[in-house]
């Protein structure tokens, strides 16, 4: 938890809003210390619950340097502790001195009054929502965890809570916005988030622990929406590159089946992600309408590719060939055609919800392709007919070559 581990609050070992003697006092101290090699021991170290913190000269002065600005002493300020009045230093002096923790945070929850942030409340609630937050290793409870989170960011999204606390800070300004506070409070708290879940799926997190927060989630909804759409597309590459090999180096049956599998690799690779980013956008966006273009364009042209290869190289034999009706009869559309049927009535079932000239042209793909598979059969009838017709044929000739010579 470095956001509370190094907090510059408790570095210089005071709380957010220490009056001016007492951080003269507290800064006395560590430099005694300091000089005679020794680690302060001081109030607001709070060891434990948090980890003990080795303090040197360097370190005091870099996080004297992080609260000067406004927006800097409001940002810390949020992520540690905040005396509005007698109940908070009732409730600080159980947790700095007495380190009765129970006690503290019984107080704390007694001034948050429900937890409606007010000018009375405002203090105590921050207090409250700090040490839920640092003693979370302790109690192990989320929706503790997410209230406490939850309570930080409605202050940091306010300008009036937000101004209410400068006023206690010492403020150069006496205005803030919190649109700058609260994007670095969201920073802030998702690298709190990474620190106490480090095995974790980050937007799993930031769903569960920013879902109040509506802006947040479209911001990440928007980020996995457009990381899925460039899944997709990738894919799409790959495959056209694959087949434009396949069109290269292959011919005959291989050409139909390895066409057609890369196409129907593609389907099972992007149907589920399709779906999603049909889901997030409306099955009428023209993001979805175009990035499902793209995925049934592309197994159209592995269809429609390897079906024209194949006939420019087949459809050129002459059928009365024996040779040639063999070849036919190895590496015809009457098996290798289903290959590319499967292909495109899958992609025509995927196309369907979507309104997209796609469809229109795998409709018309596939009926082109069942005629072209009917013809290869026909011409496989045909041929195999005729090279049956040979072989009696000479089977006939040979016979009555024999009985000639006998």
């Amino acid at each position: 938890m470095k956001i509370f581990h190094l907090n510059p609050y408790r570095v210089l070992g005071i709380k957010a809003n220490a009056s001016a003697p007492e951080k003269q006092k507290v800064r006395n101290r560590i430099a005694a210390y300091i000089k005679v090699g020794k680690a302060p021991v001081l109030d607001f170290d709070l060891t434990p619950p948090l980890k003990e913190l080795v303090r040197n000269q360097e370190l005091i002065d870099l996080k004297s340097n992080e609260i000067l600005s406004d927006s800097d002493k409001l940002k810390n300020a949020l992520f540690w502790f905040v005396s509005g009045g007698t109940i908070d230093e009732i409730a600080l002096s159980s947790l700095t001195e007495s380190k009765d923790l129970e006690k503290a945070l019984s107080i704390f929850e007694k001034g948050s009054k429900g937890f409606v942030i007010t000018n009375q409340s405002i203090t105590s609630i921050i207090n409250h929502s700090s040490f839920e937050i640092i003693t979370y290793p302790s109690h192990r409870d989320k929706q503790r965890l997410k209230k406490a989170i939850e309570n930080k960011l409605a202050i940091a999204s306010s300008d009036k809570h937000l101004s209410f606390l400068l006023q206690l800070l010492n403020p150069n300004n006496p205005l803030v916005s919190s649109a700058e506070i609260k994007s670095s409070v969201i920073e802030m708290t998702k690298t709190l988030l990474k620190d106490i879940f480090p095995g974790q799926k980050e937007e799993d997190l930031y769903l569960e622990f920013f879902s109040g927060q509506k802006d947040i989630i479209e911001k990440i909804n928007e980020k996995n929406n457009k990381k899925l759409i460039r899944t997709i597309k990738e894919q799409v590459r790959d495959c056209e590159n694959k087949r434009e090999q396949i069109l290269d180096d292959e011919t005959g049956k291989s050409l139909l089946i390895k066409s057609a599998k890369i196409g129907d690799d593609l389907l099972t690779k992007t149907e589920n992600l399709l779906k999603k980013v049909a889901r997030a956008y409306g099955s009428n966006s023209m993001i979805v309408s175009n990035i499902y273009e793209e995925v049934i364009n592309e197994t159209n042209y592995c269809a429609v590719g390897a079906s024209n290869k194949f006939q420019e190289a087949f459809g050129r034999m002459v059928e009365y060939d024996r040779s040639a009706g063999i070849g036919y009869i190895k590496t015809n559309g009457k098996y290798c055609y289903d290959d590319l049927l499967k292909l495109t009535e899958r992609a025509y079932n995927i196309i369907q919800p979507i309104n997209t000239p796609a469809r229109d042209q795998i409709t018309r793909n596939l009926e082109v392709l069942k005629s072209t598979r009917n013809d290869w059969r026909n011409v496989h009838e045909r041929v195999a007919g005729s090279v049956r017709g040979k072989d009696e044929e000479d089977r006939t000739e040979r016979e009555d070559t024999d009985i000639w010579q006998t």
